[in-house]
């Protein structure tokens, strides 16, 4: 069998060893560092820059325009802006909006006023008018809804209906109006002038002409009776009629010269 042969063993070097530098290292900032570094710079910047624009925004981005809508007959939506005219001075971010629908609610007539601001520099009103249902004093109006105001310029009250009384029988007047007004219906007549004494004694004239005195009591009961008495009487011959009586009533008759 042959022999394996043998592994040759190498040879130590011999001699100096040569000297291996190692190259030297640059100091560098780790990325991450660097980014941290740059944000502490900038971000102070960006948020005092967007601090002053939207400041900026806030005072200085204006109203140019104001409109005006909902169900309107004597008010004309230029009048209404007029009024408020002086919001164009505010910017659309902190305008006064309270002050606005104080001033358009406080004139007369207009009812269930809604302000809001719409992008980009608009303010929007919305009202609607109360109904006059009589003019009250010569110097006012009196609303559907029982309320007082002063009449709007250039509004014609001259087909109202009239109502003089002091203050203090403001309630009685505005009752004992549509009290007539709902229990006479039916008969085609109406209430021109409706007047209360010092006294607080009714007194109303009748679009047929009739002059009706009511007094201070029972009115309710009254008009009933004033309901049956135009049910029966010849609207056209009756001058006056007194109800201030436990039943019946004083008619006054026309002359013949007053129908003539």
């Amino acid at each position: 069998m042959a022999a394996k042969p043998r592994k040759l063993k190498k040879e130590p070097r011999r001699g100096a060893t040569p000297l291996v530098e190692k190259p030297t290292r640059e100091f560098r900032w780790p990325t991450i560092a660097i980014k941290i570094h740059w944000a502490w710079l900038v971000t102070p910047v960006v948020l005092v820059a967007g601090f002053y624009a939207a400041q900026w925004m806030m005072v200085r981005w204006p109203i140019t325009g104001i409109e005006v809508e909902g169900r309107l007959s004597v008010w004309t939506p230029e009048k209404i802006a007029e009024k408020v005219v002086w919001v164009k001075d505010q910017g659309f971010f902190t305008a006064d909006l309270q002050t606005v629908h104080d001033v358009v609610a406080e004139l007369p007539l207009l009812t269930n006023v809604v302000i809001r601001k719409k992008w980009p520099g608009t303010i929007v009103i919305s009202a609607y008018e109360d109904v006059a249902m009589a003019a009250w004093n010569d110097d006012k109006l009196l609303s559907i809804n029982g309320s007082l105001m002063a009449i709007p310029e250039g509004f014609n009250a001259s087909n109202l209906a009239k109502i003089k009384s002091n203050a203090e029988y403001t309630d009685i007047a505005v009752r004992g109006f549509r009290k007539v007004q709902q229990m006479l219906s039916d008969m085609g007549v109406t209430v021109t002038e409706l007047t209360i004494s010092d006294t607080g004694s009714v007194d109303i004239v009748l679009s047929n002409q009739w002059q009706v005195a009511f007094g201070r009591r029972n009115f309710e009961e009254r008009v009933r009776r004033l309901h049956r008495l135009l049910q029966k009487l010849p609207n056209q011959n009756v001058a006056m009629v007194d109800l201030r009586y436990g039943k019946g009533a004083a008619i006054g008759w026309q002359s013949l010269q007053e129908k003539g």
